[in-house]
């Protein structure tokens, strides 16, 4: 019986390996916060709100969580927690499409005036409104508030570079820092990472190529996505056999649908090859690498030139 939904927006380890594994992980933790100190950017601890990256930030002086949403175009807040911000909502004609398809809904705009974290404030920016409810309705009782999403272009406008496997954010008051991204490359680089170039598509995301089981596609990388998702279609061209999930999935705009379990054999995302890689399966607009990847692969990335860096967790270097 189908009895709950998860939203949309794991390894077994030796104990020896896993004591090297920290050592090795801490160790490139502390290059890359010493080597980004080096050009003024600012280290923030991200949290784990379910399986989703939150950030602590303040809107007009409220204290709030946001998720850390890479295919978010810009940052949105819920229509339901506008009157907490001291906001009202411009209404669009712009329509709202979720990862599930069309929905019934459009999208708002709001004008913020001060959204702050780590000694940095953000002034007088739009940012979109739409009912993110869903956010919160995985969560425990317990959970910290979520009130919406902190998008890309916020993220670029701070040079942000998002460590998924550590779980930090660094960001430059500054911006994008074009020196601090090469040496961030050959660091990266150095210690085993892959590099895949990301690029935006249409409508905004940033996407990668990817192939899976051989078959030749296309992938948004959305941090606030609790799972890698790809289309049915794409599923049955590359030959995965299914499981149906037990829940189904949400996303914003209720849509819901149910999904699969499937394994594929082959996977890669660019250049960075894994096997056995366990992703979902169901009727999406777009295929989706999710923060289940993005945090077993330790990703990077780095909005401001927009790479994303991957790494074999059981790499002797990291």
């Amino acid at each position: 019986m189908r009895v709950k939904s998860v939203s949309l927006i794991a390894f077994l380890l030796s104990l020896s390996s896993l004591t090297s594994l920290v050592a090795e992980s801490t160790k490139t933790g502390a290059s890359l916060s010493s080597l980004l100190a080096s050009y003024n950017f600012r280290s923030v601890h991200v949290e784990k709100a379910g399986s989703h990256l939150s950030l602590r930030v303040k809107i007009n002086g409220k204290p709030t969580s946001l998720i850390i949403a890479t295919a978010a175009p810009m940052s949105v807040l819920d229509r339901n927690s506008l009157r907490k911000f001291g906001l009202t909502e411009r209404k669009t004609t712009i329509p709202l499409n979720s990862t599930l398809g069309k929905t019934s809904e459009y999208v708002g705009m709001s004008k913020v005036k001060g959204l702050e974290f780590a000694n940095i404030v953000l002034a007088d920016f739009d940012a979109g409104v739409i009912d993110e409810s869903v956010l919160n309705r995985s969560l425990p009782p317990t959970a910290i508030h979520l009130d919406g999403v902190f998008g890309y272009s916020q993220m670029r406008k701070l040079g942000a570079v998002l460590d998924c496997g550590q779980r930090n954010l660094y960001v430059n008051p500054r911006g994008p820092s074009r020196e601090a991204s090469a040496k961030l490359e050959k660091l990266l680089t150095e210690r085993g990472f892959t590099r895949v170039p990301m690029r935006f598509n249409a409508v905004g995301h940033p996407e990668v190529d990817c192939r899976v089981n051989g078959r030749a596609s296309i992938v948004t990388v959305e941090t606030a996505a609790f799972t890698t998702i790809i289309d049915k279609r794409l599923a049955s061209e590359a030959g995965l056999s299914q499981a149906l999930a037990p829940v189904d999935a949400e996303a914003v705009g209720r849509r819901k649908a149910p999904f699969s379990f499937a394994v594929m054999k082959d996977f890669s995302v660019g250049n960075f090859q894994t096997q056995g890689t366990k992703i979902s399966v169901t009727d999406v607009s777009f295929n989706v690498l999710g923060i289940d990847y993005l945090s077993s692969a330790e990703a990077i990335i780095d909005s401001g030139s927009m790479n994303l860096f991957l790494c074999h967790r059981k790499n002797p270097t990291h």
